[in-house]
């Protein structure tokens, strides 16, 4: 089970540093349904109230198809182009591009 690392409100004292050490910070707090990704679990902060979802910090947070990023990963990896790589993967070079901003927020613009 992945658990969330820090608070994503900067004001409050689990952000970042706080909640490495201290394991509970958040309980649960429901779930929702998401087409692609299935259960998404929701937490609530203890300190500030502030919620949040397991796909908070995650780069797949507003996605609508599922991408499998190690694959495109390594096939920009290996030298191909977005538009090969979007072909392979069965995808739409734009959708290939932001992925990889996502992953990647120093590559050069395509």
């Amino acid at each position: 089970m992945i658990h969330p690392k820090f608070c994503p409100n900067p004001d409050c004292i689990h952000h970042e540093t706080e909640a490495t050490t201290n394991k509970k910070w958040f309980f649960l707090h429901g779930s929702h349904i998401n087409k692609i990704y299935g259960t998404i679990k929701r937490y609530v902060c203890k300190n500030c109230g502030r919620t949040f979802s397991s796909q908070t910090f995650s780069p797949t947070r507003y996605a609508k198809i599922f991408v499998d990023f190690p694959t495109v990963t390594k096939l920009l990896e290996m030298g191909l182009s977005l538009r090969k790589t979007a072909k392979i993967m069965g995808l739409n070079h734009k959708v290939v591009t932001r992925r990889q901003k996502k992953l990647l927020p120093s590559a050069p613009n395509a």
